[in-house]
């Protein structure tokens, strides 16, 4: 089983417009920091095809899609969307210090399908 934590307004103060999409020059570093930072700053679901912004290569198995790219891919089918409320925190200094907003995650529950790794 796989989970899978989402905020509603995925927008990182820290993400730099100014790089654009990953290129050859950036370095392989700098390309994954990009595409990952990219990732999850965004929720991609808007008409923006994900993938191609964040200079990915998306491929399909069980057809569910992933980065090409990826080294190691878990596949997982959803089996629920729930989502996290803030009484659900035994903590409550965690609100305050992560949730000042109360842009609170929605937690994904999926079967993992199938593990690939090159």
């Amino acid at each position: 089983m796989g989970f899978s934590f989402r905020r509603r307004q995925n927008q990182m103060q820290h993400y730099d417009r100014q790089l654009g999409r990953c290129r050859r020059p950036l370095g392989k570093k700098r390309c994954i920091y990009f595409a990952l930072n990219y990732c999850g700053s965004h929720s991609g679901r808007g008409e923006e095809d994900k993938f191609a912004a964040a200079g990915l290569t998306k491929a399909f198995r069980h057809d569910i899609p992933y980065p090409d790219e990826a080294n190691l891919v878990f596949l997982c089918r959803k089996m629920a969307a729930v989502p996290v409320s803030e009484d659900s925190f035994t903590d409550s200094t965690l609100m305050d210090k992560w949730y000042s907003d109360h842009d609170m995650h929605m937690m994904y529950v999926g079967e993992i399908v199938e593990v690939t790794a090159r």
